[in-house]
């Protein structure tokens, strides 16, 4: 697998977590397009490594971190009482997908994680235009 087809995976992951997270705005749902683009492109990501590693104990090293930041993210996650709304899953997805990305830099395979980077920066920039432009108006 080379640099441009994980970069490519890596994109179509981050715009179908997008059209997603476009569609459950539309419904009314707190959780939107940057949410699930970054939620996919995560798992993509930590597919990706997976594909090109073959070390046996990574796959457990893996699950443990992957867990562990899934109950710290939880933590961020509450519901905001005074404006009737769920608060933190945006950061707790960034947050989880930190934690890949170091995972991913851990294993020394620095070329999966620079297209990371920047589908993240593409969905947060432009999913936060997209979601105000819209957000009475998504489907």
């Amino acid at each position: 697998m080379n640099y441009l087809e994980i970069s490519l995976k890596l994109l179509a992951a981050s715009v179908i977590g997008g059209i997603i997270g476009f569609e459950r705005k539309g419904r009314g749902k707190y959780v939107g397009i940057k949410t699930h683009a970054i939620l996919c492109l995560a798992n993509c990501a930590l597919s990706a490594l997976g594909t090109v590693l073959n070390l046996e104990q990574l796959p457990r090293i893996i699950a443990g971190a992957i867990q562990g930041i899934g109950f710290i993210g939880a933590g961020i996650i509450f519901y905001n009482d005074s404006e009737g709304r769920i608060q933190g899953f945006t950061s707790s997805i960034i947050l989880w997908l930190t934690a890949v990305i170091g995972l991913i830099c851990g294993t020394t395979y620095y070329w999966i994680a620079l297209p990371v980077i920047l589908c993240y920066i593409l969905i947060i920039t432009l999913g936060a235009r997209i979601e105000e432009k819209y957000q009475n108006n998504i489907l």
